[in-house]
């Protein structure tokens, strides 16, 4: 049996779409938007914006060189990212269309080590 959930009137859930040109996010936080940003550039991304509210992002960009180059060396044989002459690659667009800037920086990250694995006895 599925669950229907009523919501307030103008209240909405949250919704995450990404694509390799853009981002729909409704209802989330930076946090929250820095994680899915973090899955799209294969790297911790970390909000220190200290903003707690919750927003509509809609992002447009071209595929980064850098994840072009990431993907053509994870995967053999896999077409390389086009860059599109009307978007601007993903950092260059965070900054223009959402007024936030992704700076690099060192720090600490939760990683989880496997030191030791056994098959399960049969019972």
């Amino acid at each position: 049996m599925s669950k229907v959930q009523t919501l307030a009137p103008g209240q909405r859930l949250c919704r995450n779409a990404v694509s390799p040109r853009s981002v729909d996010f409704e209802g989330g936080t930076l946090s929250m938007f820095a994680g899915l940003l973090g899955l799209i550039l294969d790297r911790p991304v970390i909000d220190k914006t200290g903003i707690t509210n919750y927003f509509e992002i809609r992002l447009k960009f071209s595929p980064d060189d850098s994840a072009a180059s990431r993907l053509a060396t994870a995967e053999p044989g896999a077409p390389a990212a086009v860059s599109s002459p009307d978007a601007p690659g993903i950092f260059q667009a965070i900054q223009e269309q959402l007024g936030l800037k992704l700076v690099p920086a060192k720090g600490p990250v939760d990683v989880l080590v496997i030191d030791h694995i056994e098959r399960p006895s049969e019972n």
